[in-house]
């Protein structure tokens, strides 16, 4: 076991060399042309080719964490914690997809031809969101039967909501089976995450899960229950989270607990490589550095575009001055 898990955390360490730097995130926030932007991160080796669009640029940084996390998942499958992990990571980077034909199965809306990771599904042609449900495999399937089976209205967004937090909901139940400096390293990583979802599961669809860490469920009861915003506001500054929130108003608390929950785990997914070389908490650091490396860029790069790169500063994973 031990042999398996210090190949698996070779690997997690191979692949943390191509995680984006504080530097070429400052660099990027220089620039005022996107292009020349996506012509600095061709030469750093982020894609391969300029394309012609900002919506290229996005598939293309898509395709490339895509990449990574299936060439892991091949070399570290033969350890079931790691296979699960990534698993779990390539089906939050197919939730776009899968929230396209949740939607066109229900509404009878013809679904965009753009698929990734889901291809196989879409042109199976789904009718309906039993087809959809019927004609799903792995982790895509039981996504699908845990939003479905949690879903009381079965509206699309009752449904996609649902789908999503079905990966903190599964990620927390790996980590608790872990022990000792592997569950207290990989709970740093998803620590804020859990809180955060929590929060959206029952402010959006008034489900309250338990799923917490720094928050009491009492703040998920009472979130459920609020009658406007101003209440959620007032919910939300009494958690241990509230001098570091926008609390103006709901959309910018929950987006300010999110950034947080972002900048707190790629800290924590960086001091992982820092402990025992023997560990999965490894494999889940590299899985959330590609992540956030993602999430960084395409909002990098549409910030620039639009003339927000000061804004986007201070919306990064990174915390930057």
């Amino acid at each position: 076991m031990s042999s398996t898990l210090a190949y698996s955390t070779a690997i997690a360490r191979l692949y943390k060399s191509f995680v984006l730097t504080r530097g070429v995130v400052n660099e990027l926030l220089t620039m005022t042309d996107w292009r020349d932007a996506a012509n600095l991160l061709k030469d750093r080796g982020y894609i391969s080719e300029v394309p012609a669009t900002i919506e290229a640029v996005e598939k293309l940084l898509k395709q490339r964490a895509i990449n990574f996390l299936t060439k892991i998942r091949r070399y570290v499958s033969n350890t079931k914690v790691n296979a699960d992990i990534l698993d779990l990571y390539i089906y939050l980077f197919s939730l776009n997809e899968l929230e396209t034909l949740i939607s066109s199965t229900i509404t009878g809306s013809k679904p965009s031809n753009n698929f990734l990771l889901i291809k196989d599904l879409a042109e199976a042609n789904p009718q309906t969101i039993d087809d959809l449900l019927n004609f799903s495999k792995g982790i895509i399937s039981e996504g699908l039967k845990f939003a479905l089976g949690k879903s009381s209205k079965k509206t699309p967004s009752e449904i996609n909501s649902l789908a999503e937090f079905y990966f903190i909901n599964k990620l927390t139940k790996i980590v608790s089976e872990f022990r000792g400096d592997w569950k207290s390293k990989a709970e740093d990583i998803i620590c804020t995450y859990k809180d955060y979802y929590s929060i959206m599961l029952a402010y959006k669809l008034h489900i309250v899960e338990g799923i917490t860490c720094k928050i009491d469920e009492s703040i998920l009861k009472d979130i459920s229950a609020a009658r406007n915003d101003k209440e959620i506001i007032d919910i939300m500054a009494r958690t241990i989270y509230a001098k570091k929130l926008d609390l103006n108003n709901v959309y910018e608390a929950l987006s300010s607990l999110y950034h947080l929950a972002r900048v707190n785990s790629r800290k924590s997914s960086l001091e992982a490589f820092m402990g025992s070389p023997f560990t999965p908490v490894t494999t889940l650091a590299i899985a959330e550095l590609i992540r956030l490396d993602y999430e960084d860029l395409t909002m990098i790069i549409n910030g620039i575009k639009l003339g927000i790169s000061e804004k986007v500063k201070k919306m990064t994973s990174f915390e930057l001055i």
